[in-house]
């Protein structure tokens, strides 16, 4: 599994082709270019996760609003980046969300993450967070 932390996109783009070279394999044991590669987008609700599978995607694949938990299920697109091949993109609902509802999307969310050969986690880390930003047991269950 690949962690990606916030960095520019070709060196974004960079590690993933890298990392996807030295396993040489995606989730179903097959050689790249004949499976697709599974990229999960994980975080907590309302950081920018189905933005990023928007702008991933180049599509309005994702609904996007201010209002915490829109995304109550797992989206699903299909997209291919050069140099990787052809991948699937999951957009998972906010793994922070509270009550039983929330436990039902986290749940749906964590069994997804089993599938997937990379997890970006997308986190929001503007001030005035501390300058050190440890994990939530949330996001630590992706790991």
């Amino acid at each position: 599994m690949l962690r990606v932390g916030a960095q520019r996109w070709s060196l974004w783009g960079e590690k993933i082709c890298a990392h996807v070279r030295k396993r040489g394999v995606c989730s179903a044991g097959q050689a790249v270019g004949v499976s697709r590669l599974n990229i999960g987008i994980f975080g907590h609700m309302n950081v920018g996760k189905s933005t990023l599978m928007n702008v991933l995607t180049q599509q309005d694949s994702s609904i996007v609003d201010s209002t915490a938990g829109t995304t109550a299920d797992v989206k699903i697109a299909a997209i291919e980046f050069h140099s990787i091949g052809p991948c699937k993109l999951f957009d998972t609902p906010g793994l922070d969300e509270p009550g039983e509802l929330g436990e039902k999307k986290r749940n749906k969310a964590l069994h997804v993450a089993k599938s997937c050969d990379i997890i970006l986690l997308v986190r929001n880390t503007a001030p005035p967070s501390p300058k050190h930003h440890p994990l939530s047991p949330y996001e630590r269950s992706l790991f």
